[in-house]
């Protein structure tokens, strides 16, 4: 087991480099960000000069080893837009966004598991195919439109709830609400699908053969084994989680990484693109990491092969 996490932890390493390569490259790319950031009214001149200052008028590769040398000695650089280093904005904006999709998941998990379980419980088709219309729309809908139209109900008409910012728990009702029906609908229709799977094994008609009843079988035999799609679901889907974080975020104005990604891609702050970029992959590279070791304590063959 131990060599298993320190060959993927080399994997993530590797791919964080290739991340940062390829970010640094799209970046350098889309223009000159002293065009954005100086007035109006700058000269060729104010412009010459500030690329200068930035570094950007050196060759590519000279300001690519600029660039690792500097995170080896954990310097993401300064923000141009900002004048502060990057660091200092990524440690204010990361709790937020931890916070944010930490709640979503947890809810959508909660909410996939009762969902999930209301098919066999019931033994009914009705129910069935209202969690899958349920599922169905969580995975169609946009984010951005979710967003949008919760405002529009919750906010603006029935005046419930405040359209955007944080500090309360109110505030996290609209973003975690839309990031919630984004993250259950597939993960719902994989635990039914699983459930439907496993509830058809030997083992569950052995349980209910002597005498154990549906609740019982559901919950202490069924739930585990049906819950290891969901947990690979967690890891596979959550890039799209933290770009889907980022459309919620930019909509309610939630202080997090993505509204701070928003506004650097618009401004062309390299450091702050580049930052951000890489604390989301190594953020996807430990999750992914941990669902594999959280499928492989749930499944004894799994785990008897990662072991070897």
């Amino acid at each position: 087991m131990g060599r298993y996490v320190v060959a993927r932890l080399l994997q993530g390493c590797l791919t964080l480099l290739l991340v940062s390569f390829v970010v640094f490259v799209l970046t350098r790319s889309s223009g000159n960000p002293a065009v954005l950031n100086l007035p109006a009214t700058a000269s060729n001149a104010d412009i010459e000069r500030m690329t200068r200052q930035l570094g950007l008028d050196r060759p590519l590769v000279e300001q690519y080893g600029l660039y690792l040398a500097g995170l080896a000695r954990g310097d993401f650089g300064e923000s141009i837009r900002y004048q502060v280093p990057v660091d200092e904005l990524l440690a204010a904006r990361l709790p937020a966004s931890l916070e944010l999709a930490g709640i979503a998941a947890l809810v959508a998990v909660v909410v996939a598991c009762l969902l999930g379980m209301l098919v066999p419980l019931t033994g009914r088709r009705s129910v069935g195919a209202a969690v899958n219309a349920v599922s169905l729309a969580g995975i169609s809908l946009p984010a951005f439109w979710v967003g949008l139209l919760a405002i529009d109900l919750f906010a603006l008409r029935w005046e419930m709830l405040p359209v955007s910012g944080s500090g309360t728990p109110a505030h996290l009702v609209l973003p975690v609400l839309t990031l919630t029906l984004f993250i259950a609908g597939g993960m719902t229709r994989l635990l039914a699908a699983g459930v439907s799977e496993v509830t058809a094994g030997p083992y569950v008609r052995a349980a209910h053969a002597r005498g154990l009843s549906t609740r019982r079988v559901v919950f202490g035999h069924v739930l585990r084994n049906a819950s290891l799609p969901v947990v690979g679901y967690l890891g596979a889907y959550l890039p799209l989680l933290i770009s889907s974080a980022v459309v919620v975020e930019t909509v309610f104005v939630w202080p997090g990484l993505g509204s701070l990604a928003y506004d650097a891609v618009v401004a062309r702050d390299f450091p702050v693109i580049q930052g951000v970029t890489l604390v989301g992959s190594a953020i996807v590279v430990l999750v992914n990491l941990g669902a594999d070791l959280a499928i492989a304590w749930l499944d004894p063959r799994i785990r008897d092969g990662v072991a070897g």
